[in-house]
C-alpha cells in the first residue's frame, strides 16, 4: 500500500526550517492551513519523504516512479483548485484556523539550539520538549483571545518586515489570520469629530505620507506645516495631527510602514520632507498600501473575524482648532459606538486607558461595555514596594476595575541569577501583590529588551504564562504567530 498522501504547506519545507529535517517532523502532520506554497508529501516512518520518493508496495522502481509522475501533473492541474479550497475553507474572515508562517518554528529552533531548561513548573516535560513534540503533531491552530494584537512605539519597526503599516486593516487583519483573539485600536479624533485608528493624536507627519502626497494641500493643513531646517541652529519642524483633518480627509493618507521606528530616524536638520523622514525607497515601494481606519471600519472588520476589541483612548495633546470637545466626551464616543450601527456584544469588549478617570468613567456610565475595561498602569519603579503597591491596586478594585496591563513585561518578572532553568525568570514583588489580590493582570510585549532573543523568546513568554499568570499579552504583528503557536500547544495539554 502506498504511504498516506497529505498536504503540508511550504512553511513545513525543511528549506524554511532546519528543525524540520530531524526527527521532530517524523509523525503525522494533517492538512496545514496556509496560504504558502501547497505540496505534497508522504508520511513515513523516518523523516519525510517527497514525492520522487514513493513506493508502491512490491512495485518496481520503474513503476513508481511513473506513478509520482503522473501523481505531480495531477497535482500541477489541481494546484488552482487547491488553492481555492484551502482558502475558501480556512482563509476567510471568522474562520478558527490560522496560519502561523515560518516565524515560531525559527524560534523554535534556536531554543533547541540555545536552552538549557530541565524542567518546567508543571511535570516531568520540558518546554522544549512540548513545544517541539506540538510542532510535529499539530497542524491545525486556532485563534487565542491570550494574544492581543497591538502596534506599539516600543516595538521598533518589527511589523515593517511584513510590509503592512501599523493601526490600517491590513495589519489587523493579518494579526487576525495569525491568531490573535483581540485587536486593539488606539482611539483618537478627527476634526469633524470622528474617530479612528492611530497610535497617536499628532503623528500623522510620522505615520503616514502626508509630506510626500501626491496632493501637497494636505500638508499645509497640518497643525506646523513642515519647515526645513537653516542647517546651523534651527531644526526642522513640523506636526500633523488628526484633529487638523476631516474623515474624509485624513482616509486620503496611506499609512508608512516604517512609522513606529521613525522616530530614531527623523533628521531634524533635514531640508526636506524626504530628508527629514529618512524614506528608504525600497521599504517605501513594498509597503502595503493602506490608509487610515475608522472606528467603524475597525469595529466592523474584527466582528467579522468573531475576534474581540481591544479600543484604547489616545491621550488628547492638541485642542487649538476644535471647541466644545472634551476628553470626558471623547471617552462617551468611544463606548457608544459599539452600541451604534453594529450592535457588539458587551462582553466582547474591553476598552482601554491609561487615564484611569477614563475607566472610572465608563464603569460609572457604560457599565456593561466596561465589565471588561482594562487600566493601563505606567508603573516602572525597579523598587516595588508591596503597601505602595497594594495602596494602587486598591484603588481599582474599589472603583470595580479588576483588569490591568502593565506598559511593560519586565514590571512583572526578574531574572533568578541562581538558577539557568526555566525558573531563571520568576514573578517580581508586582506580580505577587496582583495576583493576592485578584487583579486580572495583562502585559505590552516589550522588543526592544535586551532579556529578549530568539533563544529566550518562549522562556519569556513560558514564565509570564504559567508563573506570573497573565491574561493575556498585547504584541505587535509581527510577534502574534509565535504567541499563538505557545498558547496552542499550551491549551493541548490542558
Amino acid at each position: 500500500m502506498m504511504d498516506s498522501i497529505k498536504i503540508i504547506t511550504s512553511s513545513h519545507h525543511p528549506s524554511y526550517q532546519s528543525i524540520s529535517s530531524s526527527n521532530y517532523y517524523q509523525k503525522d502532520v494533517d492538512v496545514a492551513r496556509s496560504v504558502d506554497e501547497v505540496l505534497l508529501y508522504t508520511t513515513r516512518s523516518k523523516g519525510i519523504a517527497w514525492m520522487t520518493d514513493v513506493r508502491i508496495g512490491n512495485s518496481s522502481f520503474l513503476a513508481g516512479a511513473l506513478f509520482a509522475a503522473v501523481a505531480g501533473m495531477l497535482l500541477i492541474a489541481a494546484r488552482p483548485f487547491l488553492y481555492q479550497e484551502l482558502n475558501m475553507a480556512t482563509m476567510t474572515a471568522g474562520s478558527n484556523f490560522i496560519s502561523l508562517g515560518p516565524i515560531p518554528y525559527f524560534k523554535l529552533t534556536q531554543l533547541v539550539k540555545n536552552t538549557k531548561d530541565k524542567v518546567n513548573d508543571e511535570g516531568p516535560l520540558d518546554l522544549q520538549t512540548t513545544l517541539v513534540t506540538c510542532a510535529s503533531q499539530r497542524a491545525v491552530f486556532q485563534s487565542s483571545d491570550f494574544v492581543i494584537s497591538s502596534d506599539n512605539e516600543g516595538n521598533t519597526d518589527r511589523s515593517n518586515r511584513m510590509s503592512f503599516p501599523s493601526h490600517t486593516l491590513p495589519s489587523y487583519e493579518a494579526a487576525l489570520r495569525m491568531g490573535a483573539g483581540m485587536v486593539q485600536c488606539p482611539v483618537t479624533f478627527t476634526k469633524d469629530r470622528e474617530l479612528v485608528c492611530r497610535q497617536q493624536q499628532c503623528d500623522l507627519h510620522i505615520s503616514t505620507d502626508i509630506l510626500y502626497h501626491q496632493q501637497p494641500q494636505l500638508a499645509s493643513k497640518c497643525a506646523q506645516p513642515f519647515i526645513p531646517s537653516d542647517g546651523i541652529h534651527r531644526p526642522a519642524q513640523v506636526k500633523c495631527c488628526t484633529s487638523d483633518f476631516t474623515l474624509e480627509e485624513l482616509q486620503m493618507l496611506n499609512g508608512r510602514c516604517n512609522s513606529n521606528s521613525a522616530n530614531a530616524a527623523i533628521n531634524i536638520w533635514a531640508m526636506t520632507p524626504f530628508d527629514y523622514l529618512g524614506i528608504n525607497t525600497r521599504t517605501a515601494s513594498s509597503c502595503v498600501p493602506a490608509n487610515i481606519p475608522s472606528h467603524e471600519d475597525y469595529i466592523a472588520l474584527v466582528h467579522s473575524w468573531g475576534a474581540k476589541f481591544a479600543p484604547i483612548q489616545v491621550p488628547f495633546v492638541y485642542m487649538d482648532n476644535i471647541e466644545n470637545y472634551t476628553q470626558e466626551m471623547h471617552s462617551r464616543q468611544i463606548i457608544q459606538s459599539y452600541s451604534q450601527g453594529l450592535v457588539i456584544d458587551p462582553s466582547r469588549i474591553y476598552p482601554t486607558s491609561q487615564n484611569w478617570e477614563d475607566i472610572f468613567l465608563w464603569k460609572r456610565e457604560f457599565p456593561q461595555h466596561a465589565r471588561n475595561a482594562i487600566a493601563i498602569d505606567m508603573f516602572y519603579e525597579e523598587e516595588q514596594d508591596e503597601n505602595i503597591l497594594q495602596e494602587r491596586f486598591t484603588s481599582l478594585l474599589g472603583h470595580g476595575v479588576s483588569n490591568v496591563v502593565t506598559n511593560d513585561m519586565w514590571v512583572l518578572l526578574k531574572r533568578n541569577m541562581e538558577s539557568e532553568s526555566i525558573e531563571s525568570f520568576e514573578p517580581s514583588v508586582y506580580a505577587k501583590v496582583s495576583k493576592k489580590m485578584k487583579l486580572n493582570i495583562f502585559t505590552v510585549w516589550t522588543e526592544s529588551s535586551s532579556e529578549l532573543r530568539d533563544e529566550t523568546y518562549f522562556r519569556v513568554l513560558h514564565a509570564l504564562n504559567k508563573q506570573v499568570g497573565i491574561k493575556g499579552i498585547f504584541a505587535d504583528v509581527s510577534v502574534v504567530p509565535t504567541a499563538s503557536f505557545y498558547m496552542n500547544c499550551m491549551s493541548a495539554l490542558e
